[in-house]
């Protein structure tokens, strides 16, 4: 079961630290099995992350055509799935493991929930490790639920900081378009500007040498 752990913990890129190889032979076998395991580990958390994020999008598309029909405006359907994606995270990322944690470890809410959030967002300071307490008697079921918790975890995790990317991403580039319309119009109202000018300065002109010819001048 230890070395399950060590590879869960290695392989999520959470390192904790607190178990390691010590021999030359394990830590050249970790440094050889981690150029596979690593890239694997990756495609299977974004696979994971993809179905996950198909799922999140027919519930967003559903609470959006739900306000659509209520005719709301534009900015509560952005704001409501973002708090739709928040309330998954921290209810099924953070908050009930964090309740878990603190009855069985023993930490307070806040311990137990710093300890949730550094650990899915791959930071592992280590500074608290769930099942490392030698005076508790740990049961299996609860050391399969921290090792899974952890996996689906990282992909909700992933899939949250995901949606917020391509959030900020469109906000960004709306942002570019708004500045290059207001360039464009500055641009505008100054040509047109220099245009009426440059007329008044040919009608005035064509005064003058109107008015130089009546009176005969040359």
């Amino acid at each position: 079961m230890k070395s399950i752990k060590y590879i869960f913990i290695y392989f999520l890129y959470t390192g904790y630290g607190n178990i390691s190889p010590s021999t030359r032979a394990g830590q050249s076998f970790t440094i050889a099995y981690a150029l596979i395991g690593i890239p694997l580990c990756g495609v299977v958390l974004a696979q994971i992350g993809t179905k996950l994020h198909a799922k999140f999008k027919l519930l967003i598309n559903k609470i959006a055509q739900c306000f659509e029909q209520c005719q709301t405006r534009s900015w509560v359907v952005p704001a409501v799935q973002g708090l739709v994606l928040t309330l998954i995270l921290f209810g099924f990322g953070l908050i009930i493991p964090a309740a878990c944690f603190s009855v069985i470890e023993g930490w307070s809410f806040y311990e137990s929930w710093y300890y949730c959030f550094i650990t899915l967002t791959t930071i592992g300071f280590g500074d608290y490790v769930a099942g490392t307490n030698s005076d508790i008697p740990y049961t299996v079921v609860y050391k399969w639920f921290t090792l899974l918790w952890i996996f689906f975890g990282l992909v909700i995790m992933a899939t949250v900081i995901s949606k917020m990317t391509d959030w900020l991403s469109e906000r960004t580039e709306n942002v570019k378009v708004s500045m290059k319309r207001g360039n464009k119009k500055e641009d505008g109202s100054d040509d047109s500007h220099g245009k009426l000018n440059g007329d008044d300065k040919e009608k005035n002109v064509e005064n003058v040498e109107m008015d130089e010819g009546v009176n005969g001048q040359p």
